[in-house]
């Protein structure tokens, strides 16, 4: 969940409340990021190596190194948006695609479960030094602005979690019935079938702005009527089929 943070920032730098400028939103972000996952990193990893090796275990300790590095990244990315670095956004996007397709899958095949988390670490790391290296935040301290930023994502993360815990309802039932190999299948076809949609939402937006925003200001002056005329149309067009499908 991030406390919200991602999501709080992205509202005080893109607003600069307080006349705050965004770097400095981003980085109190940062440091409450290091003070709030540091300590959970390391429980983390200390229960996993507590464990008896097998799969939880290497899952805990997976989680542990990856998670500040992930919660880093989120920053990054909430931050870009909340600035307007679309394009910068877009890149780094599809540059961590690629990295992880090609780093986790990869390692995967070779080192298992652990080669997976290497592959996740190894793309956040990249993907993390060539954002801040552009958008540098250092880590500076701000308690009114990191309480602020909770007050305002936090409520905003947890409807996003109980959405979330609904919509992927299905997968719990695959797993729990089919198994985790029927599970990792599932998982990968509902994520092949995205791509298509995630790249035209990145043309939309980056690539082809000005298209679709002149599309967006003519259809909104289109007449209301037209639009009472074609919802008319529709019903009576379902209608004469609901006949016909009674009459046959």
């Amino acid at each position: 969940a991030g406390l919200g943070l991602a999501q709080g920032l992205e509202y005080g730098a893109a607003s600069k409340q307080n006349n705050e400028p965004a770097a400095t939103w981003g980085s109190a972000a940062t440091a409450l990021s290091l003070v709030a996952f540091l300590p959970l990193s390391g429980l983390c990893v200390s229960a996993g190596f507590m464990l008896s090796p097998g799969p939880a275990a290497t899952a805990l300790i997976g989680v542990g190194i990856v998670i500040l590095a992930n919660r880093l990244w989120m920053l990054g990315l909430a931050y870009l948006r909340a600035i307007g670095g679309l394009r910068d956004l877009a890149f780094l996007e599809i540059l961590m695609g690629v990295l992880q397709v090609l780093g986790v899958v990869g390692l995967a095949l070779f080192f298992g479960l652990p080669g997976a988390f290497a592959g996740v670490l190894t793309s956040l790391v990249i993907g993390s030094a060539l954002l801040f290296r552009k958008y540098p935040l250092p880590p500076r301290w701000n308690g009114r602005l990191s309480m602020q930023m909770i007050r305002v994502g936090f409520p905003v993360t947890l409807s996003s979690l109980l959405l979330a815990s609904f919509t992927l309802s299905d997968r719990l039932v695959v797993g729990a019935f089919l198994g985790s190999e029927a599970l990792g299948l599932y998982g990968l076809a509902i994520a092949a079938s995205e791509l298509g949609q995630n790249v035209a939402n990145v043309a939309r937006t980056v690539v082809l702005p000005d298209i679709y925003g002149g599309a967006r200001t003519v259809a909104e002056r289109k007449d209301s009527g037209r639009q009472l005329q074609l919802c008319a149309s529709t019903a009576e067009g379902l209608a004469v089929l609901e006949r016909l499908r009674l009459a046959a």
